[in-house]
This record gives C-alpha cells, structure tokens and sequence, in this order.
C-alpha cells in the first residue's frame, strides 16, 4: 500500500478513496506517533471513523466529504486510560475523488530533558559561550569556559551567581525573554548587545532554549559572536542614511526657491546621523573691523527649555545669529582648524566654563571645522549625544561637512555674480559650481531626457577614456532603466543601483538617484550619479556572513531536535532496565542476578550509543565549516586502512582491494580520515540490505590516486541524491535505517581538508558507489 501510486502532494499521513471509501496510504509517521491506533485494522474509511472520531457537531466523514472541502479539527485517538488527542488537516483533491488526512500531536513537551551530566558536557564541548540559568533567569546554575573568558572578570563573581540582566545592555530583551518562556515555543533566538570592558558592548545571537532537568526547568543561553558582522550591517546602514540625506540636501539646495534655506534641513540631517540632541551649522567670515565673525544659519531650538533659554533665543535673532567672541570649544575649532571631540568638556583647556542663562548644559561637544583649502569658512557643532562622541562619528559627517564647504562656496560664487538676474541662471551657476566640486556626477534633463546639464565628474565613473557624447549617451540609458517601477521611491523619487563595463573593461556599480520636480519651463529631473562598488561588494560579503549565521542557528536547532528523538529510545530502554533491577534486587535469587547481568548489559550499551551521538553530533559541528586545523602525520596507507578495518571490527565485514604498492605514504589527519572510512564502510553495510559484501577499493590515478566504497544495497534516489549533503536531511527510502543524516557532509568536508573531492553515483535498489579522489 505504501508503494502504491497515489496522486498526492507526498506529505499525507493518509489518502482514503471517496469512491468506494477504500484506504489508499498510511504513512510510518503516523504509526511511530499515535501507536495507541491498530493501524493494520484500518482499511477503509469507516474504520478510521469509529477509531478517531471526529467531534459530534462535525459528524462523519463520510457524510462530511467530499461536499466539505477542507478542514482542522481535534481527534480523539484511543480509549480508557490511553486517550491521546490530535490535530486533523484534511481536504479534497481537486478532482473530489481522494480525501487526504494529515495528524499532528497536540500535546508536546515545551523543554528537552536531559541530564545533568549529559547537558554540562554538551556545553563543555560546544566551543562557544554557553550558561545554564535558572527559571528566573536571576542566576547562573552551570557555565562553560568559553563563557568565563567572554565576561573577562574574576571568577569570584561567578560564585554569587550572575543573573541575565548583569550581561545585557538592553532591558526590553529581558522582558521579551519573560514572554517567550511563558510561551509555547522550546527555543527562541535573540540578537543582543552584552556589556563589555569599554562600555561599548559586544553584539551576540544568544540562542535560549527550555531544558528540563531533575524535574526543574531551567534557560540555557548559547552565544553566537555577531559582533563584526553586526557592526558592519549597523555602519552600513548609516551610510545608507547618510547617502540618502546628503541626497536630499543637495536636491533641496539646487531646487531651491528664492527664499528658501536649506541650512535647517541640512542640520537637522546632522542631528539624526549623529544621534546629538543639539547642534548648529555656521558661515565663519571678516567683519568690518577685520575681526572674526560667524554667522549661524541654523541652530536647534530649545526656547521651550525655560523663560531664560526663550529669552536666549530672542538675544540670539536680535544679533542676527552673529558670534564675535570665541573663548570657547567652539573658538578653539575655528582658530585652530581642528576637530575637537570632547567627552568632558569642563576639563578641557579651551571650555570657558561660563554659566550662560538659558544656555543647555552641555555634556559632550563636536566640532567640525569648514575648510576651503586652509582656511576656516564654517563651523559643525553638535552636544549632548547619550553616550558620548567618537571618531566613527567625524567620519559620519564628513561627506556633511564636504558638502557645507560646496555649498558656502556656491554662495560665495553666487553673490560675486549678481549680474546674473535670471534666478535660472543663477541656479545654473550654483548648479556649475557643486557640480565642480562634487564626487557625484549631476545631471539636469528635461522631461524628454535630453541633458541640459552634465559635471565633468562622469569620467570618474565612466572610464577615462569616455568622450561626452558616450557619456551622456550612457547616462540616458541609467535614467531610463532607474525610471522603472521597481526602483520607484516615491512619486517624485527613484533610485537604481546597476552594473556598467567601461571602456577600459572594468565592471563598476553605480548608484542614480532622480528627482522629478515641476519648473515653469516645465518638467525637469535632477539626477546623481555615484559610484558604490565597495559598498555593494561590502553587503554580498555581509550577506555570506549573515547566511552563515543562519546555519548556525538551523544546526543548533536541529541538533536539540534530533537530542531529543534520539535520546527517546535509549533513555527509555535504561530507565526500564533500571526498574527492573529493582524488581529483581528485592529477591536475589541466582535467575535473577543473571537477569540484572542482562539489563545492566542492556544499558551499558544504550549508554555508549548515547555517547555515540553526542560525540558525532559535536565532531561534525567542529569541522562542517571546512575550518578546523589538521594534525597530520606520515602514514602507510595499506596499513591505516588495515589496522582501521580491524579496530573498529570491520575487518570480515567488507571486501578490500588494494593496487598499489603497500608502502605508499600519505599525509593525513588519522583521526578524521579513520571517522571518514569508518562513516563510509558503516553506511554501505546499513544499506545493503544483505545482498552482498561491500568492497573497498584502492587504485592509483594518471593525477594521484582513489578510495572508493561499493555497495549493492538499496541505493538513493534521482530525487534524494541532489540532498544527501544537507544536514539531517534523509532519503525517502532510508527512514527504517538508524542514521541522523550528519555523516556524509562531514566526511565530504575532512576529504575536502585533505586537497581531496568526493563524488556519488547511485542507483535505486542497485547500490552506490563513493568516490574519494586525492592528488600525491
């Protein structure tokens, strides 16, 4: 019946026919995960009727389908003392011939258990941070090594026990956390910045999972460094928004009417990239009496502080937001042409330290220097940011502070030309000016794309060896792809990132950004062009270390996941073993000795298979990522293969074939290529199936030489063969095999250590044959 061919999507637990209400498929699943049900009896829908009967108000299925399309219910499974209870997805094949069952438990365990021994070798073994925290999450209750060097303190601490909210810098994960272990969910991961030495913090993925142990519930937390990558997606992202708000200063400024000022947008920009919560952008220039003098074009405005900073900010617009005395922080940038980044600035040799009504405290101070050439034309100051002004914050406004100078400039030029009227003409000065100075390339067009302005900066991105015409000709085929709908912004904006080869045959990202606006000469768009090669190769690295990260979290999600179907059977067999120890210790005669003998031999065994798991699941942890550091050695590889058949007791089981000469040496890593023979020669004997005694063979090659593993068993599938190297994954036609589906890529990744290549050929029901190619 399994085998039948049953149209289906291959997921059905069961298919009954709506002809004659035969059955048309069981899968095994359901049989291992509702037992209870005789599912041998079951042949046809009635049967399944009166085994799980649907609630009352929903009737029969016969009656229910096929008029019903689809439903979700809860079935009762069993009778007395062995209810269990289901959930039931059902629906129609389209044709209304099949009705196709799918069941799922209702009733599973929130946690893993384990035990106390089995859980502190797990992370003591893991090779990352792990901790154990009790319920409450208040105190630590077991910790790995790795776990002390990252918290970089005396281990006296440790003894008082450390709770979450000590490693955490931002409170709401805790209160995240609070709900997820009240949830339903066994595991939960959380990206979160954990407190360090320099105050800045470390960024981590802590992944927490629910454990049961002696009868109590406890958190343990396994840390994931995230910092670097983290870090850069954060940067990133701010250059990201540092791009956009230059972008957007700079099409203000050039669409600007004849009273606009752009100056508060531009220091608002400054204010959100920084984080500051006050700060002003300032002309500096020569009075009248040749003295120094700055001119503030915009400020934060904080008169709603106090009657007296109300009273400030009046003096301030009184005095047209003119500054002639500068001993101060911000005198000191202005007379030195330096940037000063001051985290205390009461202690600073340059800080007045004058009590000014209304003025804000101020904690911390930026100054940013204008300079044309050497000469100071302006000024960037910022205060008040939460946790204080670095360097990674000058770097930030550089581009703002480049563009400041442009713009100040282009005023400079603006007013030398008065004669020029036309306030087009004199936005096409300014236009000139910026486009001069600027890294982008700027482009005017008319609404039918034709250029009525191109920078000369296009040879940057375009190739030295580009002519205008080429240029502009190539810019027109940006703007019509970056007109498209998917790069569509707003309904004035668009922006496209495309690949372009120059002339010289160099492959160069650029970024357009347009601007479509209406004039009274009509239409017109403002574009800007700008290189970003080494930010898009920066974000596919970025993305390689995030999908990397993702697996990670998939393993160690699938390894909890495969500790606690593996860790059933055995766990099972002991603790039944155990009790019946008891049983048989309470009346000591000499048959039942012999039977504690036999149990005692039962568990010594469940117990080594337990082990086996825990240290194949490890090992191919350490090394899935092809990183791990080799320990090689000389070897005779007739004799590794020998002596390795025979430790492990393979010696009768498998068929050598050895053609080369027998002292051939290699040098190998012994330990992972005896787990790399073993893995294979184990694998062929599961699979076979009994029909044939697997070969090994060793042959030499034009290039080197080969191992190969020959079995005549059940083989693996067209279907399944693409897959056999995805963790945990199992074919179709191997789930009755004991296995967890984490040898093959292991093996394939020690070979692959070694300089060697592993290919699989395979047939169904025909065999399979592995491959290990090495070079001499």
């Amino acid at each position: 019946m399994e085998g039948s061919s049953v149209d289906g999507t291959g997921m059905e637990d069961l298919i009954f026919s709506l002809f004659d209400y035969s059955i048309l498929k069981i899968s095994e699943r359901i049989k291992i995960l509702f037992p209870v049900i005789d599912w041998d009896q079951i042949s046809c829908l009635g049967d399944y009727d009166l085994a799980a009967p649907l609630p009352e108000e929903l009737g029969k299925r016969k009656d229910r389908y096929p008029s019903q399309s689809d439903s979700d219910a809860t079935v009762e499974f069993g009778k007395g003392g062995t209810q269990v209870f289901a959930k039931e997805v059902a629906w129609v094949s389209g044709d209304g011939e099949r009705l196709h069952l799918m069941l799922f438990p209702s009733n599973v365990e929130r946690y893993f258990e384990i035990s106390r021994r089995r859980l502190q070798e797990y992370m003591d073994r893991l090779g990352t941070p792990a901790v154990l925290f009790d319920y409450s999450l208040e105190s630590t209750t077991a910790i790995n090594y790795d776990m002390v060097s990252l918290m970089r303190k005396s281990i006296s601490l440790f003894s008082n026990g450390i709770g979450l909210k000590d490693l955490l810098m931002d409170d709401s994960i805790f209160e995240k956390l609070l709900d997820w272990r009240e949830s339903a969910s066994v595991s939960q991961a959380f990206e979160v910045k954990v407190s360090s030495q320099d105050g800045r913090g470390h960024w981590f993925e802590v992944n927490f999972s629910k454990v049961k142990m002696e009868g109590l519930i406890y958190l343990m937390a396994v840390f994931k460094d995230i910092h670097e990558a983290t870090v850069f997606q954060l940067r990133q992202r701010k250059k990201k928004l540092i791009l956009s708000r230059l972008s957007k200063v700079q099409n203000s400024f050039l669409s600007k009417t004849s009273d606009f000022n752009p100056y508060q947008l531009f220091l608002d920009a400054i204010l959100d990239i920084s984080g500051a919560e006050y700060g002003f952008v300032g002309e500096v220039g020569v009075g009248s009496e040749g003295n120094k003098l700055m001119k503030i074009h915009a400020v934060t405005d904080f008169s709603n502080n106090s009657e007296a900073s109300k009273a400030l900010i009046d003096k301030l617009k009184h005095d047209k937001f003119f500054f002639s005395h500068f001993d101060n922080l911000f005198g000191a940038c202005i007379k030195t042409g330096q940037v000063i980044c001051e985290n205390s600035p009461k202690t600073n040799p340059h800080s007045s330290n004058k009590r000014i009504p209304g003025h804000p405290t101020i904690s911390n101070f930026l100054g940013i220097p204008i300079l044309n050439g050497d000469q100071v034309v302006g000024l960037i100051g910022l205060g008040n940011k939460p946790e204080g002004f670095c360097e990674s914050d000058v770097e930030d406004l550089q581009p703002f502070a480049s563009t400041y100078s442009v713009i100040l400039n282009a005023l400079e030029n603006e007013e030398r030309n008065q004669v020029l009227l036309r306030d087009s003409s004199d936005k096409a000065l300014i236009l000139s000016t910026v486009g001069d100075h600027s890294p982008d390339t700027i482009v005017v067009l008319d609404g039918q794309l034709n250029i009525n302005f191109l920078s000369p900066g296009y040879s940057k991105h375009f190739g030295a060896a580009v002519t205008e015409l080429d240029a502009k000709n190539k810019i027109k085929s940006l703007i019509g792809k970056t007109l498209a709908q998917k790069y569509k912004q707003t309904e004035e904006h668009y922006r496209s990132r495309l690949c372009i080869t120059t002339k010289e045959h160099e492959n160069r990202w650029l970024e357009t950004s347009l601007n479509i606006f209406g004039s009274e000469g009509g239409q017109k768009i403002i574009a800007f062009v700008r290189e970003v090669t080494t930010h898009v190769k920066s974000e596919l690295t970025l993305k390689a270390s995030l999908r990397k990260e993702r697996q990670f979290k998939h393993f160690l999600s699938e390894f909890m996941g495969v500790i606690a179907h593996e860790f059933k059977t055995p766990l099972a067999t002991i603790i039944s073993s155990l009790e019946l120890s008891g049983v048989y210790l309470n009346q000591p005669t000499e048959d039942n000795l012999l039977m504690i003998k036999k149990h005692l031999a039962k568990m010594e065994n469940e117990a080594g298979n337990l082990h086996k798991i825990v240290v194949n699941s490890l090992a191919y942890e350490r090394f899935r990522k092809e990183s791990a550091t080799l320990k090689k050695e000389e070897v005779k590889l007739y004799s590794f293969l020998v002596d390795t058949l025979s430790q492990y007791g393979l010696a009768d089981q498998v068929s050598l074939g050895f053609e080369m000469e027998r002292d051939f040496k290699v040098r190998w890593d012994r330990f992972l290529m005896q787990t790399t023979l073993v893995n294979l020669v184990n694998n062929a004997l599961k699979y076979s199936d009994g029909k044939g005694m697997p070969k090994l063979s060793v042959r030499s090659r034009a290039s080197g030489f080969s191992i190969s593993v020959r079995d005549y068993g059940i083989g693996i599938s067209e279907k399944d063969l693409p897959y056999i190297f995805t963790p945990f994954y199992r074919g179709t036609n191997s789930q009755h095999v004991e296995g967890t589906g984490m040898g093959l890529i292991a093996v394939k990744n020690f070979v692959k250590l070694h300089g060697g290549e592993l290919r699989v050929r395979s047939k169904l029901n025909e065999g399979t044959l592995v491959t290990l190619f090495f070079k001499e």
